[in-house]
């Protein structure tokens, strides 16, 4: 097979695969071996991704929500939209400060992006607390953990109001 043919269908390959699974970015930190995959995520390529890793890293603490990443200039404004929906935020129970549920957003350790947020955050809790009003932050993270633990509940939802 042609050498560079089969670079460039693996190269196809990888970026699919990275893209359609996202990426952990506390884990990539934590694991030298994932470092590779980065430069596969949308928006980036093998310099940014060092980069980004190195800026990662110097950190020297696990991110806690995936604007972190914007607001530490970790990445500028556009590769930081551009890749948004392809990475996670996920911390350990056992690794959170004591002020993490005001930081945290539960929603970052999903592929969702964040322009969608409001809207999901309208779909769980009206699914959950069927159309009650004025939903604070921590029940709106009680309704997306509800789905992420019985995600039956949706099938049983009407998402024809939530159409765009």
């Amino acid at each position: 097979m042609n050498q560079a043919r089969l670079t460039d269908t693996l190269e196809e390959v990888n970026i699919k695969t990275v893209n359609n699974i996202g990426i952990d970015l506390n884990l990539l930190v934590e694991h030298d071996h994932w470092h590779n995959q980065l430069q596969f995520l949308s928006g980036l390529g093998p310099r940014k991704a060092q980069r980004y890793i190195q800026r990662l890293k110097q950190l020297g603490k696990p991110l806690y929500t995936r604007n972190e990443i914007y607001e530490t200039k970790i990445l500028k404004k556009y590769c930081f939209i551009s890749s948004f929906g392809y990475t996670k935020v996920y911390v350990a129970p056992e690794k959170r400060p004591t002020d993490f549920n005001r930081l945290y957003n539960i929603l970052d350790q999903t592929r969702i992006h964040y322009r969608n947020y409001d809207q999901v955050y309208k779909i769980v809790t009206d699914c959950v607390y069927e159309d009650q009003q004025d939903i604070d932050k921590a029940k709106k993270s009680q309704a997306v953990n509800e789905i992420i633990r019985n995600p039956q509940r949706l099938k049983q939802f009407a998402f024809g109001d939530y159409k765009e």
